[in-house]
């Protein structure tokens, strides 16, 4: 039986639901969406070894209720509630983004849908691994690598750490996962963060500039210039657009009548929004998909 633990009422604007189908995160394991579309079930990673169960629970975008699968002690408690603030972003201040978006035409829906923040997992390691299933394929195949890894490798109970896959087989990676090229990369970035030669709490909490942490991560095989913007937006630096395949498609149907737009142009028109250029892009290509279904 679900146990009650905490609630958190987060500080307007919030959308839950907004928050929730941002990106595809929702749909990505250990992540599960209830029928409703308003609970959401959830693996935390609260300690080294120590995984809780949640579910999430909204209400009417004032309160968020917390329930566990089994009994915490206040430590563990506070914990979880840490982390659900991280992955509904509920400590980062948009009220810059908001005022620009409130005094442009084409994007005061989304003050009016209190749109802008992005789901992100509990662990920069999971958004990182994620993105990378991400490149070069459809969203089918990026659902069967995330799913694949959490089955297979961590039995279903979470989404596996880096100690968990750097002992795998490459060949394990490639034909069990279904990763394809991205093993190698996926395997060696695992192993680098097990031993300690990527930091990824230097990262989530950096002290410089987008830029100097735009050129640390592109060191990083496998890690092209779409997913570490990507990765980026989801650490909260905008500066970057992180533009794919889709990205140009959807840019040219939007505004040039689907002939294909070179990547400097679509730089060129989301410039002005300045540290707040790659969410604006972002916003604007799934701009229908707030509209007309949230």
């Amino acid at each position: 039986m679900d146990k009650f633990i905490a609630e958190i009422r987060p500080d307007p604007p919030f959308s839950y639901k907004s928050t929730l189908f941002a990106h595809g995160w929702a749909d990505l394991e250990p992540f599960r969406i209830g029928q409703d579309l308003r609970t959401l079930n959830y693996s935390l990673l609260i300690a080294p070894q120590k995984i809780v169960q949640v579910k999430i629970i909204d209400e009417s975008d004032t309160t968020i209720r917390i329930f566990s699968d089994e009994d915490l002690g206040q430590t563990d408690i506070e914990r979880v509630v840490e982390l659900i603030r991280h992955i509904f972003r509920l400590d980062e201040n948009f009220a810059e983004f908001y005022h620009i978006a409130e005094t442009e035409p084409a994007f005061k829906w989304i003050v009016e849908k209190k749109a802008g923040r992005l789901l992100r997992a509990g662990s920069l390691w999971e958004d990182m691994v994620k993105i990378l299933c991400t490149t070069n394929c459809s969203w089918h195949l990026t659902k069967l690598m995330v799913s694949n890894m959490v089955q297979k490798i961590a039995q279903g109970t979470h989404f596996p750490e880096p100690a968990e896959i750097a002992v795998l087989d490459e060949n394990f990676l490639r034909k069990e996962v279904k990763m394809g090229y991205r093993a190698p990369f996926l395997l060696e970035m695992a192993q680098n963060v097990k031993n300690n030669l990527i930091d990824l709490k230097q990262w989530a909490h950096w002290v410089g500039n987008s830029e100097e942490l735009f050129k640390e991560m592109r060191k990083i095989k496998g890690l092209g210039e779409y997913a570490v913007s990507s990765i980026l937006k989801l650490l909260g630096h905008y500066d970057y657009l992180g533009i794919d395949s889709w990205g140009r498609r959807t840019f040219a149907e939007r505004y040039n009548q689907g002939k294909r737009t070179d990547d400097r142009s679509i730089r060129s028109k989301y410039k002005k929004y300045g540290k707040w250029s790659g969410l604006f892009f972002w916003m604007d290509l799934t701009q229908d998909l707030y509209i007309n279904k949230k």
